[in-house]
């Protein structure tokens, strides 16, 4: 998934420079501190959240043998990570609440990105 790759480091990347340059919090008038944070912070909060949406995704194909209108596939999910809808709703910190994530409920979850065969 190159393109969810490019999203997150794209928000790490600027989380780092925020840190290198010594940047204080709009919000608390700390010095910034990365979105998530602590032991395992990183995997447990952003990488489990993906993990999580696409295992789901692959448990509603059905070892594909569900109708592809019903699931997410590579490339919808890829697509997804294009469009500026991603980028209103998923956000970064990346919101809980987002209708990408496996999180929402299957009716509200976006769906096929394009045509579907």
């Amino acid at each position: 998934m190159p393109e969810c790759i490019c999203y997150i480091y794209n928000h790490m990347a600027m989380e780092l420079n925020k840190i290198l340059d010594n940047r204080i919090d709009d919000y608390t008038g700390m010095p910034f501190v990365p979105s998530s944070s602590g032991d395992c912070g990183f995997l447990k909060n952003i990488m489990m959240l993906f993990y999580e949406t696409i295992r789901k995704e692959v448990e509603d194909s059905q070892n594909r043998t569900a109708s592809h209108f019903s699931w997410r596939n590579y490339d919808d999910i890829n697509e997804y990570f294009l469009s500026k809808r991603c980028f209103r709703s998923l956000k970064w910190p990346i919101d809980m609440r987002s209708n990408f994530l496996y999180t929402a409920k299957k009716n509200n979850r976006v769906g096929k990105m394009g045509f579907v065969d």
